[in-house]
Parts: C-alpha cells; sequence; structure tokens
C-alpha cells in the first residue's frame, strides 16, 4: 500500500516527460496530421521549433525524475517489508512490475520521437535564387490566367513551384496530403531537399494561381516557376549536397 502513492507521482512525471518529448517531435508530426485531417495549417509545428532545446531537457528531467522515484520507493518498501540484516543491503531492488513496464514504454517512446526529432530535422538556407517565374516566363495574357472550360473531358496539366520555409520531410508530406485533398488536384509531389512542388490538376476546375494560394495558406512561401527553372532547383540541391560532402572529407582529411 505504501508504493501506491510513489507510484502515481511516478507515471505523472512520467507523463509530463512524454508530453515534453511530443512537443520536441510536434514539428515533424503536427504537418503529417495537418495534412491528414485538414483541422490546421500544415506549418504550425514549426512554432515547435524554438522551444525544442527546452522541450528536450524537460522531457529527460521528468523522466529521470520519475525513475528516480520508482527506484527509490521500492527500496523503501523494501526496507519495510524486510528485517534490516547482514547481507541485505547487497540484494537487487525489486521494482514494481506495472509502473516498470509502463514508465520504460513512456521513456522508449519519448526518447524515439526526439531523436527522430533532431535527425530529421536541418535548418534549410534559402533565398532568392533569381529563378524566372511562370508568368514571366510565359507570353502577356492580360494579366490573369483562365481555366479553359470544355464539354468535353480536358487533358490533365501539371504546374511547377519552388517553396521555401520547409523544415524537415515532414513538412513535405503534409503538403503533399493537403494539396491532394484540394479540387482539381490530381497529384502533387513535394520535395523537401530541394524546396520544389509538382502538382497534376484538371484546368477545368483549378489553375496555378489557386495552387499557390493554398500553398501558401499552409504557412509556406509558393512561387509558381516554369519547368525549367524546376529542373535547375534539383541540379542546384545536388550541387550544394556534393559541396557539403567535399567539405566533410576535407575535414576527415585533417
Amino acid at each position: 500500500m505504501a508504493n501506491k502513492p510513489a507510484t502515481g507521482l511516478t507515471l505523472f512525471e512520467g507523463g509530463l516527460g512524454l508530453l515534453a518529448g511530443l512537443g520536441v517531435g510536434a514539428c515533424c508530426i503536427l504537418p503529417l496530421l495537418a495534412g491528414a485531417t485538414g483541422l490546421f495549417a500544415v506549418s504550425l509545428g514549426d512554432q515547435f521549433l524554438a522551444y525544442r532545446p527546452w522541450l528536450a531537457g524537460a522531457s529527460i528531467f521528468f523522466l529521470g525524475l520519475a525513475w528516480w522515484q520508482l527506484v527509490r520507493g521500492a527500496r523503501a518498501n523494501g526496507r519495510k517489508s524486510a528485517p534490516c540484516c547482514e547481507g541485505e543491503e547487497g540484494k537487487p531492488v525489486k521494482l514494481p512490475v506495472v509502473p516498470t513496464v509502463l514508465l520504460s514504454l513512456i521513456t522508449v517512446v519519448s526518447l524515439g520521437v526526439m531523436g527522430w526529432s533532431f535527425l530529421n530535422t536541418s535548418s534549410m538556407q534559402t533565398g532568392s535564387s533569381g529563378l524566372p517565374s511562370a508568368e514571366a516566363a510565359s507570353p502577356a495574357n492580360g494579366g490573369e490566367t483562365i481555366p479553359a472550360v470544355a464539354p468535353e473531358p480536358v487533358e490533365p496539366e501539371v504546374a511547377y513551384f519552388k517553396v521555401e520555409g520547409m523544415t524537415c520531410e515532414s513538412c513535405a508530406t503534409g503538403l503533399e496530403f493537403t494539396l491532394r485533398r484540394k479540387p482539381g488536384v490530381i497529384d502533387a509531389q513535394v520535395d523537401y531537399e530541394e524546396a520544389r512542388a509538382m502538382v497534376k490538376y484538371d484546368p477545368s476546375k483549378t489553375d496555378p494561381k489557386q495552387i499557390q494560394q493554398w500553398i501558401n495558406q499552409t504557412g509556406y512561401q509558393g512561387q509558381l516557376i516554369d519547368q525549367a527553372a524546376w529542373e535547375q532547383l534539383a541540379a542546384q540541391a545536388e550541387s550544394e549536397k556534393v559541396g557539403e560532402q567535399a567539405e566533410e572529407g576535407k575535414d576527415e582529411g585533417k
């Protein structure tokens, strides 16, 4: 009976550690949930990035406190249940099974989410690369694109975008989910490392400007570009990757 209050406090502290750990991974978890449900902006998780070190510290603190409380309670119960005699102090502490299993699961989930978040997220430096926009590359058409409406089914078209503001792969996945749920969008492919998106759409139901608005509504910045500029983004990302690998090779050779 003496262990019940300590057990309850242990699980409460473990729950606080789990919440803080999930907060660390919110920048990667929330974009996926937002893209699947459409209940909030995909970029909402990015607001947790500034607080990740504090949340990670809080999670480790509460998890450590919970384990200390569990072991401390088990030792106290062991001293009360058995008379103190020579040789008893060397025996291992018997931890209660259920709280130990629950706290172990909480610890694994918390540390797993935090590790996945830190590995999955990296800072992305994107600036104006001088890529021509689709409007600038195409002939003047009065300043507005009107989707063609035909009595017969029309051929799908493809729009290309540069997307800024994504911080991890989950952002790209969440944006894909969001775009695929929009009317007239047939398919969407978003690449985080290359900071670009390709959207296949039905021109009788939507148009590139509307798709660009949908991207901006998620909290990211979408710029409509032509296919050549879209391909240039891939080449630029590959060039930066090769440069980083060369720098790492120089550092290892020193």
